[in-house]
């Protein structure tokens, strides 16, 4: 219930989520889940973009990559529960009943609260793929599960730095030995314990390219790679495209995006990613990008 499902090329599934329902996932996220710490995400919080991550892998003697398996899919009421109860309630116990009374002083949450608050979120019991706030969610589900088993991989295997990107893992080594013997570690499926299961390994030395978020970050500085390149260009003439043809074709791409944006939203979110992206082009292809963005923009949506 208020939820329609869309199927996007690649086959994936995600949600548009009805009007009333996302402002109350807003308000919910904003209220109970943004006060938590995002941990090592660079992905979707203030003063974070792919730029600076990348920036930070320039240089990498080897390069090692994990994807996560439906990231967003995997993220259950169970994973949330323990987010928010501990979260808010640390070791204490609130009975089923309790309410919340900000007013007397109180700062624990009923179970009947915690219920409500994590419910809110899912659907199927699940993290919704499409949800306004299931990004900054995920990255605080990440924080509290991934990043300090991270930590005691980065004792064993040595890595001098780590982030997280939505479902994607990057470490960078200093020899290719030693990332060579953490992929071997990763492919034996360590976050298994935590719902989590991983693919899409990948190995990079110096001497090959390494990507990282569609970047080569072989040398001092992030270079944009092809198929990054190619893909910006797509979704500008899609949303050019669905300009043309009113707003309803722009709330599809917004839903096709999976991020929970409104057909506004997903239009800054694009004009933000060619000004963005406008340092790694070329003269001549960013002056024909600018043109379809203008297109947009002049559009009746």
């Amino acid at each position: 219930m208020g939820y329609t499902a869309v199927t996007i090329k690649s086959g994936r599934v995600v949600y548009s989520v009805s009007p009333i329902l996302k402002k109350m996932q807003r308000l919910i996220g904003d209220l109970v889940y943004q006060p938590m710490p995002a941990g090592r995400s660079a992905a979707y919080e203030p003063g974070t973009n792919i730029s600076k991550a990348a920036t930070r892998m320039c240089n990498s003697a080897c390069l090692v990559h994990a994807d996560i398996v439906n990231f967003y899919g995997s993220i259950t009421g169970r994973h949330l529960t323990k987010l928010v109860r501990e979260f808010y309630n640390g070791e204490h116990d609130t009975p089923g009943g309790g309410s919340y009374n900000p007013l007397a002083g109180e700062d624990l949450l009923s179970e009947n609260q915690i219920t409500k608050v994590v419910g809110m979120m899912l659907r199927g019991g699940r993290l919704v793929q499409g949800g306004p706030r299931s990004p900054m969610i995920s990255n605080r589900v990440g924080a509290k599960l991934i990043d300090p088993a991270v930590e005691e991989w980065r004792e064993k295997y040595g890595f001098i730095d780590y982030f997280r990107y939505s479902d994607n893992l990057y470490f960078k080594f200093k020899s290719y030995r030693s990332g060579k013997a953490f992929l071997e570690f990763l492919e034996e499926q360590p976050l298994v314990s935590q719902g989590f299961q991983l693919h899409k390994f990948s190995i990079a030395g110096r001497m090959e390219q390494q990507r990282v978020l569609g970047l080569i970050v072989n040398g001092d500085t992030p270079r944009m790679s092809r198929p990054a390149r190619r893909k910006l260009e797509a979704r500008l003439y899609n949303l050019e495209r669905a300009a043309r043809a009113g707003r309803s074709a722009v709330a599809l791409e917004a839903t096709k995006d999976g991020r929970g944006l409104t057909p506004e939203e997903y239009i800054a979110s694009v004009s933000g990613m060619l000004t963005y992206y406008a340092q790694y082009l070329e003269a001549g292809k960013l002056q024909k990008l600018n043109s379809l963005m203008k297109g947009v923009s002049n559009a009746s949506i």
